[in-house]
């Protein structure tokens, strides 16, 4: 299968109406959504971006305060991030890029933290937790993935369905051990995405366990807003406005009704693209089934999403010098599913001799604690991270709580599939309004992109075909 490229559809269509400017409305403001507005613009069309907040991005988002910067939603990138890639290249991001060196720890216990080289075989074999049992059918994990390398497409994850039998994690406790599953195969999972056993494809571990290229991490210096900011510089966005409805209209248009400072207006496109989770874009969409069809009418409503209350952490001490992840077990029963050591990304994130941390708590305690306020939320997270750095309360200078309600999709078993039928399914012959988000493909910016590039393309046919 050709490999997924922007410009492979950018050249397809050339035989639009040139003589007459489309108008085309993108709401939403995340990675997916100005990825697609950037685009469309560079194809002579013109584009208005809709924004509910003050802000682009979405959780693509940079914050900075006294001295201390940090990633307050999406994390970082990895070599597999092909398209993305190539996007930071375009918007000349490339040589500004800061790789994070490649050792990763698991949490063993209070004060008990084991580093090792990413994908290091021999460091998996001197797993601490792994018995000789559980070290000696390691080879099956290696023999599945070789085997089922050809489904691998970082950007096509629809190739995956053919191994989506609705087989979830629990699978490998049968083919292998329980603590293979709980102290190894959950942390690429639990820890990243905040997804359960029972939520996770069985190959889904897997393959983000032995994809070597995950072992170079990296973020654009000065963050990852930084690609959200500049896309935002060559796009007309508006911001604080709330779409309260996208919908076709007898005039062959796309009517938006927007509400800002308490005022309705409507206003008349081409085409639309809303780039909003899929609850909202349910909403926003009155008419989604006529709109985008049965099937993926179907596919928005069955999307489900992990909530999270992510915190940054400002410490006047190091903590940790060497792993920038530290992924925490399920089978620890703590609030925290992981933490990223900001200061590990760069010395430019903090004064010197500062650390930072952005500490992940698992789905499960963030709708336990949704309602609570932010100062109780960051106090509990404080004293978990103090249970494996022991001391490091004392060197808290500040915390800042971020709510996620629609953090990452969930790929649960079976929805591979869904995905698979919901894109061969297309959309209504006629149809104007389209969807994108990270939803579409799977819970990574990159994943966001592909979203918003496939987007881009139905448009552009779209109109084509008119």
């Amino acid at each position: 299968m050709e490999p997924l490229n922007f410009s492979f559809f950018c050249l397809r269509r050339q035989r639009e109406a040139w003589w007459i400017i489309k108008k085309i409305a993108v709401i939403g403001a995340g990675i997916s959504g100005l990825a697609a507005a950037y685009q469309l613009q560079k194809r002579g069309y013109e584009v208005i971006v809709f924004e509910r907040t003050n802000l682009p991005g979405g959780r693509m988002r940079t914050d900075s305060i006294e001295g201390y910067t940090w990633d307050a939603g999406a994390q970082f990138m990895i070599d597999s991030y092909n398209l993305m890639k190539d996007l930071m290249k375009e918007l000349g991001l490339c040589e500004h890029m800061t790789y994070v060196d490649p050792v990763q720890a698991i949490v063993l216990g209070d004060a008990e933290i084991y580093r090792f080289p990413s994908f290091s075989l021999s460091g998996l074999l001197r797993h601490p937790k792994l018995d000789i049992r559980s070290k000696l059918v390691i080879w099956k994990l290696v023999y599945q993935g070789n085997l089922n390398r050809k489904y691998m497409d970082f950007d096509r994850p629809e190739r995956l369905a053919p191994l989506d039998d609705l087989r979830d994690l629990s699978w490998w406790r049968k083919k292998t051990t329980d603590d293979l599953v709980d102290w190894l195969l959950h942390i690429p999972t639990s820890s990243l995405f905040f997804w359960l056993e029972k939520e996770t494809p069985w190959f889904y571990a897997l393959f983000n366990l032995l994809d070597k290229k995950a072992q170079r991490i990296f973020t654009p210096k000065g963050g990852m807003g930084s690609i959200p900011k500049a896309l935002s510089q060559r796009l007309d966005i508006q911001y604080n406005v709330s779409v309260v409805s996208v919908e076709s209209v007898k005039s062959d248009k796309v009517k938006v009704t927007c509400k800002s400072n308490l005022q309705q207006s409507e206003q008349l496109f081409d085409r639309a693209i809303v780039a909003v989770p899929a609850e909202i874009a349910m909403k926003m969409i009155p008419n989604h089934c006529r709109e985008l069809g049965e099937e993926r009418s179907r596919y928005l409503a069955e999307t489900r999403y992990v909530s999270n209350l992510t915190t940054a952490i400002g410490y006047n001490d190091l903590p940790e010098t060497s792993a920038y992840g530290i992924g925490v077990p399920f089978k620890l029963h703590s609030p925290l599913a992981s933490i990223g050591w900001e200061h590990l990304k760069g010395q430019e994130r903090v004064r010197r001799h500062n650390g930072l941390a952005v500490a992940m708590p698992t789905h499960e305690y963030c709708q336990n604690n949704w309602g609570s306020d932010s100062e109780g939320i960051s106090g509990e997270l404080i004293d978990a991270v103090n249970r494996y750095y022991p001391g490091s309360k004392d060197a808290v200078e500040f915390s800042h709580v971020y709510r996620w309600k629609y953090a990452m999709p969930v790929m649960y078993p079976g929805r591979t599939n869904q995905l698979q039928r919901a894109l061969e399914a297309k959309q209504p012959q006629g149809s104007k309004v389209f969807t994108c988000g990270d939803y579409w493909a799977g819970p990574c910016t990159e994943h966001a992109l592909v979203s918003g590039y496939r987007a881009v393309q139905e448009v552009v046919d779209s109109l084509y075909n008119e």
